[in-house]
């Protein structure tokens, strides 16, 4: 019901949802504030960072962040977001 765009880390209602359910799960994420930048966004960002990094691995992401290590998963960018997430530099 909610997904992850890994391009800007924010959460939205799935694509595949009708209109009623799509506004529902909307409204849960405005009333939880999944998209706050001073929380939610910025925790989601960090765990990535984190994982692109290397500072922990799969399974600690999927302890510590289900979600995110479903949505990786779901979305068949387990490893390919590293080479999406970092910059050279």
């Amino acid at each position: 019901m909610f997904v992850i765009d890994f391009s800007t880390m924010m959460v939205w209602p799935s694509d595949d949802l009708d209109a009623d359910s799509c506004k529902k799960v909307q409204d849960t994420i405005d009333r939880l504030k999944l998209n706050d930048e001073g929380t939610c966004l910025k925790s989601r960002t960090n765990y990535v960072d984190l994982y692109c990094n290397r500072d922990i691995n799969f399974a600690h992401l999927e302890r510590e962040a289900p979600f995110i290590a479903y949505e990786l998963r779901r979305q068949r960018i387990k490893t390919k977001i590293r080479d999406m997430w970092l910059t050279p530099g």
